[in-house]
């Protein structure tokens, strides 16, 4: 994003990444800082909701000894609901019913 940002921001392409991972928030704040390094304002959504390793004991499945983490997409309305609000950028790592999270 580095080399296109500015571009992308003045052209208003909206921009979904599933680039965070299991850390949405950790990539939507290094997008903020890079965005505020290039003096370009942007509005980020950060949608939550997808960290299933609470749900794990009910599965009844056998599962690897040593699980670091567990997550689940279950939909796009999320995304789409941060893009209808106004969000330019949109990490989701979402589950459908999830609300989003505004981090800029």
């Amino acid at each position: 994003m580095q080399s296109i940002l500015r571009d992308v921001a003045a052209r208003g392409i909206r921009v979904i990444s599933n680039a965070g991972g299991v850390n949405p928030q950790a990539c939507a704040d290094a997008l903020a800082a890079l965005a505020a390094e290039q003096g370009v304002p942007l509005k980020i959504a950060v949608v939550t909701g997808d960290d299933v390793m609470p749900l794990l004991p009910t599965l009844g499945q056998e599962l690897p000894p040593r699980l670091l983490t567990a997550n689940a997409y279950l939909g796009a309305l999320p995304i789409r609901a941060a893009l209808d609000a106004g969000a330019r950028w949109s990490s989701p790592a979402a589950a459908s019913t999830a609300p989003s999270r505004w981090a800029r």
